[in-house]
């Protein structure tokens, strides 16, 4: 997706939820932001749109430049298949929002879903523990997999 798309996306967002916002560069000291929105009571927030070739590291540092020089809120928009790959951790401890721009243009708020550990696959208790006690080892061949006998 482009950028534009994804400006046009938030913007349009964003007019629903404040009275004025503003999505062209913003200069803020040694960096620059992607534009800003401004809510009823007077409060600022900062919006950065990152692509899918943008650095995400480098938006994080933008928000909180953002922050620094006055604005209330930072809000991260970028496309959903990046949203779901960045780490949400930073953003819960500033409290900052991502959003995430669908194909359509429909802007989704991303909740942190909690962390769940789960085995990456299921397998017989019995088994489990014969690799644990070394009972049984898990050998991994080198070479192309070849098809084994099917036993029905």
């Amino acid at each position: 997706m482009s950028e534009t798309f994804l400006k046009r996306a938030v913007k349009k967002h964003f007019l629903g939820l404040s009275d004025k916002e503003n999505m062209s560069r913003i200069k803020l000291g040694n960096s620059e932001i992607d534009g800003e929105a401004h809510a009823s009571d007077g409060q600022k927030t900062a919006v950065e749109i990152k692509t899918a070739t943008d650095d995400a590291v480098r938006g994080l540092g933008q928000l909180a430049e953002g922050i620094a020089y006055g604005y209330g809120k930072a809000v991260s928009a970028a496309t959903i298949r990046k949203v779901k790959k960045i780490d949400q951790t930073i953003f819960k401890h500033f409290g900052w929002k991502l959003y995430g721009v669908d194909l359509k243009g429909k802007v989704h708020k991303i909740r942190q879903l909690p962390k769940i550990a789960m085995p990456l696959f299921t397998v017989k208790k019995e088994v489990f523990t014969w690799i644990r006690t070394g009972q049984k080892t898990i050998g991994l061949r080198r070479g192309k997999a070849k098809q084994g006998k099917r036993y029905s």
